[in-house]
């Protein structure tokens, strides 16, 4: 059948809790290393576990991820495309070289299966930017879309797909590079709390920086005022590195604002708030053309 094709993904993704269950995402799980000990976060954990890791970020315990391996990749993709195409949404090139590792799969398994394919899409997201993708992929799949079909209207459909967030500890940007130490120790003195969005190439930006966590909220929640689809029936997601507060804040501006919303609020996947910090809360949707 045209649109019997399998699609995968990644766990730097969020996706509303009841559509993976349905097993229609197959999702590759990254190593994740809580102190010393290592382990897969496959996004199959529950809330108590995800917030135990981020219990464990604020303790100053560290927590690490590690990319997914070429072998990974090949052992996930292959059962599937003896049976037909596969379609793989990766986080943002501009952010992880997941992408450009599947890409050249892609292009080995074109040699050894010549009757099927792997089309590999280029998010420039993640979390629940590319939830809002995965969404869309599985109602395309449903409507009869062939694989290729989907991908290249992913690819098109991605330009709008917007995220932004606010952090509550700079040390975790300082970390990775995203600040330096000056502006981490000057904004954690004066309770600073950096905007951080996706550019359009799909690299993390700091453009913004409020002064306490209400003030970010209110920053994050009017700046989808201004920006959102209203039109399109794509979903809202509100992720949290272990805030419920401020994300239920937030979430409950966004239903004011836009009351048939569909607005889901989850906890953060682990993988993307080692690197935010926890506390970090997180806004996805469209954008208006």
């Amino acid at each position: 059948m045209m649109n019997d094709y399998t699609i995968f993904t990644e766990t730097t993704a969020d996706l509303d809790p009841e559509i993976k269950s349905q097993g229609k995402v197959a999702m590759i799980p990254m190593s994740m290393t809580v102190g010393n000990d290592e382990s897969f976060f496959a996004s199959t954990e529950s809330d108590a576990e995800i917030i135990k890791i981020y219990s464990a970020m604020r303790a100053g315990i560290s927590v690490k991820t590690s990319r997914i391996s070429p072998y990974s990749y090949e052992t996930s993709f292959a059962p599937a495309l003896e049976k037909g195409d596969a379609i793989y949404l990766s986080f943002s090139s501009g952010m992880s070289p997941a992408y450009v590792c599947t890409k050249e799969l892609a292009q080995k398994f074109a040699k050894v299966c010549p009757d099927t394919a792997l089309y590999t899409v280029d998010s420039r997201s993640g979390t629940g930017g590319m939830g809002i993708m995965l969404e869309r992929m599985l109602k395309n799949k449903e409507a009869g879309m062939s694989a290729a079909q989907n991908a290249a209207d992913i690819e098109k459909f991605r330009e709008r797909v917007y995220m932004t967030a606010f952090v509550e500890d700079l040390g975790f940007l300082k970390r990775g590079g995203r600040i330096s130490p000056t502006s981490a120790a000057i904004g954690a003195f004066l309770n600073i709390k950096p905007i951080i969005r996706i550019t359009e190439e799909g690299k993390l930006e700091v453009f913004f920086k409020c002064k306490g966590e209400m003030k970010a909220v209110q920053f994050l929640a009017e700046t989808f005022r201004e920006d959102f689809d209203c039109d399109s029936d794509c979903p809202v997601y509100v992720m949290h590195a272990d805030n419920e507060k401020a994300a239920s804040a937030l979430a409950d501006r966004v239903k004011s604002a836009f009351p048939t919303a569909n607005v889901k609020k989850m906890l953060l996947s682990p993988v993307i708030g080692t690197h935010l910090g926890p506390g970090a809360v997180v806004i996805c949707y469209v954008r208006k053309i």
